[in-house]
């Protein structure tokens, strides 16, 4: 699992043992699957994950690599 913590909240990624599909989420929200992890990071730079607050939101500060991202849980994850 990795996360990236912003000013609206936290996205996270789960890679799937299962399928080998990658799941992005924000906060409490799961919001779609992937089969490349670059996919994912690619539609949260591009605002388009299908999380309005932000999709809407103009934050730009997200690395484009998952080896800038934390990895493991989030300190809040049994909050969300």
């Amino acid at each position: 699992m990795w996360h990236h913590k912003t000013k609206l909240g936290t996205f996270w990624i789960i890679e799937s043992e299962e399928n080998h599909e990658y799941y992005l989420g924000f906060d409490e929200d799961s919001l779609g699957h992937y089969k490349r992890i670059e996919d994912a990071i690619h539609d949260i730079k591009e605002h388009e994950t299908g999380e309005l607050k932000w999709d809407m939101s103009n934050i730009t500060a997200i690395p484009e690599s998952i080896t800038e991202w934390q990895e493991g849980e989030p300190d809040n994850w049994d909050d969300i």
